[in-house]
């Protein structure tokens, strides 16, 4: 992950896929580093669902436990990670 404000402020993301299913789900767990105010190697689950909704695509995404202040940050970055993906897509 890489701030969009700040692109020397970075944490790395280590993920382990257990179960994919094509165009539908993929499960797994990630490892973190170097997040303020957390231990490195810390451990949460994530879930992605796509739906085709009237040929788009609607995805769920499920990802913790977080505390309160995990959240917001993860919130953050998941959204500066969609707005990336959202200019690679239209370009």
């Amino acid at each position: 992950m890489v701030s969009d404000t700040d692109p020397d402020m970075r944490a790395p993301v280590n993920a382990t896929f257990t179960e994919v299913v094509e165009n539908e789900l993929v499960v797994g767990g990630e490892e973190w580093e170097g997040v303020p105010g957390r231990r490195d190697g810390g451990r949460m689950s994530l879930r992605l669902e796509f739906h085709d909704e009237d040929g788009k695509t609607r995805l769920v995404l499920r990802q913790g436990p977080y505390t309160g202040e995990m959240e917001d940050m993860a919130r953050q970055g998941l959204e500066s990670s969609f707005t990336k993906l959202d200019a690679l897509l239209a370009g």
